[in-house]
């Protein structure tokens, strides 16, 4: 099968626009142009890892990208977290989660579902432990530098 592959490819997913430094379409024999699931993985695992390796506050979209790209349901996640389903949905009107540190724990967990496995012999320095932050952008870096995601960017408005 051919492939046509674009550059710098605006990907919308998680309530923003990416730019995908390569995405590839696979060419049918009728000459339509169609995205592979293991392209569609491969993106949204890179997706998935700026979102996690980001310092912001998490967003609701961020959060339902990170329940879809894993298969997450609400219901899950309320469990992991200890609290009501209810109190997620409730997140849903301000639009992020209430607070730092609840955010930045949830996209280590997220991260770990996606990356853990795969990483689990990476060893993140003492000096990187002080902060969520910098766990956080030291997790991102390595799942690019071990291939397990790549890099893409989050286009600015």
């Amino acid at each position: 099968m051919k492939t046509k592959t674009e550059t710098d490819y605006p990907y919308a997913a998680a309530g923003r626009v990416w730019i995908v430094p390569e995405y590839k379409l696979a060419q049918l024999p009728d000459g339509s142009l169609v995205v592979l699931k293991a392209e569609l993985d491969r993106v949204h695992r890179a997706i998935a890892n700026e979102i996690c390796g980001s310092s912001e506050r998490l967003t609701v979209d961020e959060l339902d990208f990170l329940c879809d790209v894993t298969a997450t349901t609400y219901s899950e996640l309320a469990q992991v977290l200890e609290l009501n389903k209810s109190t997620l949905s409730r997140w849903k009107r301000p639009g992020s989660v209430p607070s730092t540190s609840t955010s930045h724990g949830i996209k280590r967990w997220f991260w770990m579902k996606l990356f853990g496995l795969e990483l689990a012999a990476v060893q993140i320095p003492i000096a990187v432990l002080e902060n969520d932050a910098g766990v956080l952008a030291y997790l991102h870096q390595q799942a690019i530098a071990e291939g397990a995601a790549e890099s893409v960017l989050r286009r600015v408005a």
